[in-house]
């Protein structure tokens, strides 16, 4: 099952957390137009059922307008979460590498989390 950006729904829905938002970054610490509306806990980290499109897809709690430098930002942040997670995972599975020696995994399915990770690190950067 795929996610459909181009839909009714989604133009409907996007246009509402932007307009809810005053058209602002929300991951910034500066005053950007929020272009798009980005989804917090990423689509392709999750499997798109039907209760996962309610829970993902959109629930405002995982939808945040933001603008295409924090979205490319965030996007970059996640390929390096997924990558770290999986080397620890691999790294968890050999005999000779200590658990308390690794980094945690981060759980890029939780809202929470994520967006606070996200946040603190565009602000970083920015």
């Amino acid at each position: 099952m795929s996610f459909d950006y181009g839909s009714r729904r989604w133009k409907r829905t996007s246009y509402k957390i932007r307009a809810e938002n005053g058209w602002l970054c929300r991951y910034c610490d500066e005053i950007h137009q929020a272009d798009v509306v980005d989804h917090i806990v990423e689509l392709s980290d999750v499997l798109l059922t039907p209760n996962y499109l309610s829970k993902y897809a959109f629930n405002k709690d995982n939808l945040i307008p933001c603008c295409h430098q924090a979205h490319s930002i965030k996007t970059n942040l996640m390929k390096r979460i997924r990558r770290d997670n999986n080397e620890t995972n691999t790294k968890a599975n050999h005999p000779i590498i200590y658990y308390e020696n690794l980094s945690p995994i981060i759980d890029v399915t939780d809202i929470s989390i994520v967006k606070e990770i996200v946040i603190d690190h565009i602000r970083t950067i920015k």
